[in-house]
């Protein structure tokens, strides 16, 4: 016991890996702040000062869930992030296919299979997967009219063709209800 101060040496030991952890922590808070680090980055801070005050951190359950609510909230900014980044790159991969000529239902099948891939990452709960998932249902109503209108107007193309041949009717309507049941079984 030391005799000054009343303290065991444990009591000592336990108060001098509360000022370390404490200063360490306020190190990697001012790095977050003065450096401006990503929300990935401060993940790995935090997780190093999880790592190298272990033991301070089983002695402390309020400085435990302190540092994990922490770390869960920055991992949160991170999938955000992920999520708005990804969202702004499918909107301008659209423009730049947009620029290039890409026909309209070539655009709508990229933004389906962005939006699809993009959604898959997410868990099945989380807010960025059902606003993912909306824009996957929203994409694939919009292949599906781009294929039907592409489709109707290669039919209708087909039955000028037929007409200025000077076939019947009745021919171009089973040539019609052909083409579009191929249209269907694809």
């Amino acid at each position: 016991m030391c005799s000054e101060c009343g303290k065991t040496p444990e009591e000592l030991a336990a108060e001098a890996r509360k000022k370390a952890y404490e200063a360490d922590l306020k190190t990697v808070q001012f790095q977050a702040d003065y450096f401006d680090l990503s929300p990935e980055k401060q993940i790995e801070k935090y997780e190093a000062l999880r790592k190298k005050h272990a033991q301070f951190l089983a002695e402390s359950i309020d400085d435990t869930r302190t540092l994990a609510l922490q770390i869960k909230r920055l991992g949160e900014d991170s999938i955000q992030a992920q999520y708005d980044f990804s969202a702004e790159w499918i909107k301008q991969e659209e423009r730049r296919m947009e620029d290039s000529g890409k026909t309209e239902k070539q655009i709508a099948e990229m933004r389906l299979n962005s939006w699809t891939r993009m959604r898959d990452r997410y868990k099945k709960d989380s807010d960025e997967y059902k606003k993912a998932d909306e824009e996957v249902y929203k994409a694939r109503k919009d292949v599906t009219k781009k294929t039907h209108d592409a489709s109707s107007k290669g039919i209708d193309e087909e039955m000028r063709r037929q007409e200025d041949a000077g076939k019947t009717e009745r021919e171009m309507a089973n040539s019609r209800l052909y083409m579009w049941e191929n249209i269907l079984k694809r």
